[in-house]
């Protein structure tokens, strides 16, 4: 089972290697903050020579981080070669104050530590009850990172859960070898749900943590709007979504009569979409074009200075897989 496990570690992590190599070369959004992953706990992750697989986890972590589209990423390869360009190496682990001097060193504004833990093999189980005898194949991984501000030393953002994919069988015995196994059981799908578990959760927190908020630059007309944000240079999301919420009348502080900013207001909705799998496309001073989709009052149009913030409802990521999360 443990060579199986690397063979599926392996597997599953070639695309997250391939997507890496591909996000270093794209153009830097100088919008977006700079991380890098530190440290990496491998858990019983192990390569292909049977030793903890530290760069196989520290790439993919880089990937969710870069995929979320709220960083600028600095990958591994990177990170070590600008380094040793600098005479420095990466610190040993635990060294926080080490991890933060690379971070400050590298330019970067935050670093990560992350962890594999968990259970690191599939387990068949069966369940008797009214309607008789169910087998079940069960593949469970879990993750924890910390995001933390290189300045301060605060942890801006931690998390920790635990991705487990199960299906229901016709029964694989314990002792059957893995060659008899029926192809649609193989744990190899339940490893991929997993992983696959990992990577979603892990989007939709760092989402909810770090959300996309933007400003009207100018208005082309009624209809189109250019903003400025920090949107994400990743080509997975096909279209994204702003509400555009404007600073009410000003509130007058009844005892020393101060001026006060009046609460945000919900004016409209903007979005923008595209068909192909590349990047969203700006203009030349960085903005992005956005469709105006709803007016609250027709007769009171968007106009620069107009805050936008991402609706709540992409927040959440669409899991296809048969996958629960725990905490």
């Amino acid at each position: 089972m443990k060579k199986l496990f690397v063979c599926l570690s392996l597997f599953v992590l070639a695309a997250f290697f391939f997507t890496g190599i591909l996000s270093a070369q794209e153009k830097i959004n100088s919008k977006l903050p700079i991380i890098i992953v530190v440290e990496m706990d491998p858990g019983e992750v192990k390569n292909e020579q049977g030793v903890p697989d530290t760069l196989g986890m520290t790439m993919f972590l880089s990937n969710i981080l870069y995929q979320s589209g709220r960083f600028n990423v600095i990958f591994p390869d990177e990170r070590d070669a600008k380094l040793k360009e600098m005479g420095k190496r990466l610190a040993s682990s635990g060294d926080d104050a080490g991890f933060a001097e690379v971070g400050s060193l590298l330019g970067a504004q935050y670093i990560v530590t992350g962890k594999i833990y968990g259970t690191m093999s599939g387990v068949n189980t069966q369940h008797t009850g009214i309607f008789g005898t169910h087998y079940y194949n069960e593949f469970a991984i879990g993750l924890s990172f910390n995001i933390v501000l290189v300045e301060t030393g605060e942890v801006a953002f931690s998390t920790q859960f635990v991705s487990r994919a199960k299906v229901k069988t016709t029964g694989i015995p314990d002792n059957m070898p893995e060659s008899q196994w029926e192809p649609k059981w193989k744990m190899s799908y339940l490893s991929a749900a997993s992983w696959d578990g990992l990577r979603f959760e892990s989007t939709e927190r760092i989402w909810k943590a770090f959300p996309l908020t933007g400003e009207i630059q100018r208005v082309e007309d009624k209809k189109r709007v250019y903003v400025s944000t920090n949107l994400t240079l990743s080509a997975s999301a096909k279209k994204v979504k702003f509400e555009v919420m404007r600073e009410g009348e000003k509130i007058v502080h009844p005892s020393t009569g101060e001026e006060m900013p009046g609460p945000l207001e919900k004016v409209g909705e903007v979005e923008i979409k595209k068909k192909s799998k590349d990047p969203f496309e700006c203009t030349a001073d960085g903005l992005y074009l956005f469709k105006v989709n709803k007016l609250k009052d027709k007769r009171n149009p968007l106009i620069a200075g107009d805050i936008c913030k991402i609706k709540e409802e992409q927040l959440r990521v669409k899991k296809e897989l048969v996958v629960s999360i725990e905490d």
